[in-house]
């Protein structure tokens, strides 16, 4: 399956909390890029599911590229505790951002999902959650959680093991062109993010579809510096 080049969005909240944008059980193989995921959260009381729900024994999965703007959850490639709820997957170059005066969970959650990648992508959770990336429970194993850019940190919960390497989690709002608008590209003054990636074979291209590498090394998060850059 391909999901790609859509809006989804509530103009306020969903109708209940069992909600998602993409929700799939069972899939092999699909991608789910360039979409924009906005405003998927649930009434008061009654918080939405993942934008990207990838569960149910689903694997290969590839998210790229997404915007979540509001959302109370991003992505999720896993939901619960039990062996290979989902299998291996590339998550890279999406953009999460949250206002402060929303309330959610975690931005990217990685859960009984061994084997996946979650590289170059930009979470800013404004303090409304501890954490922008998480990965959970013991069968998650063998995953890497590596260049990405966000305002808070990357926990592992219940067990879990990751290669976790050239992260950056201090973002400021100041090193973006608009965050109100989800727009992240990063700004000349984020030099602790620019040229300061580790090249990885699985990204090869960012947010934009711009070849990595423009300066002397790929940027960390979503967004690889460019002059010329539009939302």
């Amino acid at each position: 399956g391909i999901g790609e080049c859509s809006l989804m969005e509530y103009t306020t909240v969903a109708p209940d909390g069992y909600t998602n944008g993409i929700d799939v059980h069972t899939g092999k193989h699909w991608i789910v890029r360039n979409n924009a995921f906005k405003n998927i959260r649930g009434p008061a009381g009654q918080p939405a599911g993942p934008a990207i729900l990838m569960w149910n024994n689903s694997q290969d999965s590839i998210s790229e590229g997404n915007l979540f703007l509001n959302c109370e959850r991003g992505i999720a490639y896993g939901l619960i505790n039990k062996v290979n709820d989902h299998l291996r997957g590339i998550i890279r170059n999406n953009i999460f951002y949250r206002s402060a005066s929303q309330s959610g969970d975690v931005g990217i959650g990685v859960a009984s999902s061994p084997g996946t990648k979650v590289l170059n992508n930009t979470v800013i959770m404004n303090g409304t959650y501890p954490s922008a990336i998480e990965y959970r429970f013991a069968n998650t194993v063998g995953v890497e959680v590596v260049n990405n850019l966000s305002d808070t940190g990357i926990q592992s919960r219940d067990g879990a093991s990751a290669q976790v390497s050239n992260n950056l989690t201090n973002a400021q709002t100041s090193w973006f062109a608009n965050t109100a608008s989800g727009d992240l590209h990063i700004l000349p003054v984020a030099t602790t993010a620019i040229d300061r990636a580790l090249p990885h074979p699985d990204v090869v291209t960012d947010y934009d579809g711009q070849i990595r590498l423009l300066g002397t090394a790929p940027d960390i998060g979503a967004d690889e510096f460019s002059a010329t850059d539009t939302q």
